[in-house]
């Protein structure tokens, strides 16, 4: 029974071995897919509780000895200028910081963590960044040390949330080191580290403690990307080659973190507020139910500066963009802002991705910017970073008038707002009118203005949300001359009016369309930019899949409508920028254009691994087609490589196993002719044999029987598994 179960085995494993080698594949598919690099929502500002755990580093090349700067020194920042600057930010008290007790000496020089390569600022030449495994270095000798990390997760979510590192080099950023210096920052973990039982590490903010008495501007701005703050200057964007600085001095996220030498950096702007968990916002309801001199008028509010609670006003003007309005100045901090009075920020989200850290990128579409009472834009086109001239004053207005406010389809807003006495005389408050008490007409198009093929119709979407009212109106392009439409009958809801131009739209050139649409007394100021291209590309979706470790190439097809050609600014966003590159630009001539894209694994990719991504094409405007991409990551080996895949090898050990078990078994060897010869010369006397066959002799025969005497007889079926 035994032998018939052993076969029945055996010729199990056999089946099941042959046919796991051949399902290439299988144990990927019951595995964990590898993730995307996708991170969980940072925890913003915890009233009461924001505990902080502070860990101090030193280098080789610059030691606590010889820079001054240690445990003592970092506590006394945090407990000094940046609690602070927190505590009047949030007007919460009860910020802690936790500094480790011991100064973690870095396995490198500082250059070895700074050092900038082709791969990018402090990135190795093989994609590894550096400062990230300074980091883990930093960790792991901390590991035996008894800290409460659960104490610095703040949602109890197994994520500490409040990690600062704070190194004794110079910082980059300063531009009083080279290249070679680390750049602070705040960033993710490739691969979180666990620091107790439950509890990770996935993300950490880093600053120098070097910029003398101006360190802590630096070290705060790293702070709060912790929180969720972003940067509000241009960064990572190769498409963008303008002179712009954002929001400059006026927002610690821009270049304010420098504001009074770094001693005094600029509080966040409403819109950074928002992000961190802060927003002390209300939102203006424009509704004007009294009428004098033929002018609508609205609310009048009151407005208080940060220190003294931070009242704010919001203004909607789409679904994406709000108009912050916010009072500067009585503080230590907005004292060295460019100036003091009534500050106007446009927020706009459909500019740019804040997930990403890549917003204010094209002053043409910013995610924020200045209202500048003085109308110069100097800090839209990088004149300045900031000046007097930028806050609003009592007396002045903006919106529908004063300072003209457009939405991003180029409309004037309805509402005017003008900066007048607080109530009690003694303060600031914004009043609030309408020429026409709001719009019922609306502009439906998408932001940025109309995009067009060349000597293709050009047409306008409109919403009437009021009563069926005559459309009429003027307008005219910069190039295409005046712009004629039939006058028709609106009734309420969307429509679509074809618009004619004088002169023929020219490809690749960027117009204009100005005016002003009138039905039933409501007028729409308009002034959009109108796109024209020869060719535009649509969007889509793309699959397809790449070498795990070889370099190799996809060619993407390009699908676009039009004629003639048209060239775009080529952009690889997201993970699959770690390991595919592309041309900088490319040349749209045919209906499919192809575009190739070089691909180097780089040692970070395995078997099954999505990699996604997104390939924008940028036209001479701004505009940007995005095509949404995902690489599978595929394993094409042969030969001896393929004995390397997991389901191959553990198929062929069941194969062998189930051969071991089919194999002949035999309890005795065979006796040879010696010892035949010895038996018959022995005569027909009893002949004992071991179980192997020899002859045994009386010492055998006595440790045999005291073999028998324990229960202990060899045993007969012996094999090599």
């Amino acid at each position: 029974m035994q032998r018939i179960l052993t076969v029945v085995v055996a010729l199990l494993l056999l089946v099941s071995g042959a046919a796991l080698t051949q399902s290439e594949g299988w144990l990927t598919r019951f595995s964990v897919e590898p993730e995307s690099e996708q991170h969980e929502p940072l925890t913003p500002w915890q009233f009461g509780g924001e505990h902080w755990f502070v860990a101090v580093v030193d280098f080789s090349d610059a030691t606590t000895q010889d820079t001054g700067l240690g445990v003592a020194q970092a506590t006394s920042l945090l407990n000094g200028e940046i609690r602070d600057y927190l505590a009047l930010m949030s007007g919460d008290d009860d910020v802690t910081f936790t500094v480790h007790n011991n100064v973690v000496r870095a396995e490198g020089t500082s250059s070895s963590y700074g050092k900038d390569s082709a791969a990018g600022r402090d990135f190795s030449s093989d994609g590894e960044f550096l400062p990230g495994q300074l980091v883990i270095e930093v960790l792991e000798s901390m590991s035996k040390d008894q800290i409460n990390w659960s104490h610095h997760d703040l949602d109890d979510d197994g994520i500490v949330d409040r990690l600062l590192v704070l190194h004794t080099s110079r910082g980059q950023e300063s531009g009083a080191g080279g290249s070679d210096r680390i750049w602070s920052h705040f960033t993710h973990l490739m691969d979180p580290v666990e620091v107790e039982d439950g509890v990770t590490v996935a993300h950490y903010a880093l600053a120098t403690m070097r910029g003398g008495t101006g360190a802590g501007g630096t070290v705060v701005h790293e702070m709060l990307h912790q929180l969720g703050a972003i940067d509000l200057y241009p960064v990572h964007d190769p498409a963008w080659t303008g002179s712009w600085h954002g929001v400059g001095d006026w927002d610690i996220m821009a270049s304010g973190n420098w504001n009074g030498g770094g001693v005094w950096p600029a509080l966040p702007t409403a819109a950074s507020m928002q992000l961190i968990g802060l927003d002390t916002s209300t939102e203006v309801v424009l509704d004007f139910p009294v009428q004098r001199d033929g002018t609508c008028l609205g609310p009048t509010i009151d407005l208080t500066p940060r220190h003294e609670g931070g009242d704010l006003l919001r203004v909607d003007l789409t679904e994406d963009q709000r108009v912050f309005i916010e009072l500067k100045g009585g503080n230590a901090f907005d004292d060295r802002l460019p100036g003091t009075g009534v500050l106007v920020t446009l927020l706009d989200d459909a500019a740019g991705d804040p997930s990403d850290n890549e917003v204010n990128v094209d002053s043409g579409r910013p995610w924020l910017r200045v209202i500048e009472a003085d109308d110069d834009n100097g800090l839209l086109t990088g004149l300045d970073d900031g000046t007097d001239g930028d806050a609003f004053q009592i007396g002045d207005e903006f919106g529908a008038e004063g300072v003209m406010v457009r939405d991003h389809q180029g409309v004037l807003v309805p509402w005017t707002a003008e900066v007048v006495p607080s109530s009690n005389g003694n303060g600031t408050a914004i009043a609030f009118s309408a020429p026409e008490c709001g719009h019922g007409l609306t502009v439906d198009a998408a932001p940025y203005g109309l995009r067009v093929n060349a000597n293709a119709p050009l047409s306008l979407g409109l919403i009437n949300t009021d009563a069926p009212c005559t459309l009429s109106g003027s307008l005219h392009m910069d190039f295409g001359g005046v712009v004629t439409f039939e006058s028709v009958l609106l009734d309420e809801g969307a429509h679509v009016v074809d618009l004619i131009p004088e002169q023929a739209l020219v490809g690749d050139s960027v117009d204009r369309l100005s005016g002003n649409l009138t039905c039933s007394g409501t007028e729409l100021d308009l002034d959009m930019p109108v796109t024209v291209l020869n060719r535009i590309p649509q969007t889509n979706s793309i699959e397809d899949s790449i070498s795990v470790r070889d370099l190799s190439e996809v060619t993407v097809e390009i699908r676009n409508t039009g004629h003639g050609s048209s060239s775009y600014t080529v952009l690889i966003e997201g993970p699959l920028s770690r390991v595919a590159s592309a041309p900088d630009r490319i040349t749209l001539d045919d209906d499919m254009t192809p575009l190739t894209l070089a691909i180097d694994p780089s040692g970070l990719l395995e078997e099954g691994m999505l990699v996604r991504g997104e390939i924008h094409l940028v036209d001479l405007d701004g505009g940007r087609t995005v095509l949404s991409v995902t690489f599978t990551a595929e394993d094409e080996s042969t030969g001896i490589d393929r004995f390397r895949q997991p389901e191959v090898a553990i198929g062929l050990s069941m194969i062998l196993i189930g051969i071991s078990l089919l194999r002949p078994r035999g309890h005795s060897k065979p006796v040879d002719g010696s010892q035949t010869q010895q038996q018959e010369a022995v005569g027909h006397g009893e002949v004992m044999l071991d179980p192997w066959g020899r002859l045994i002799d009386q010492h055998d025969e006595v440790v045999q029987d005291g073999l028998e005497a324990h229960g202990e007889q060899p045993a007969t079926d012996r094999q090599l598994l």
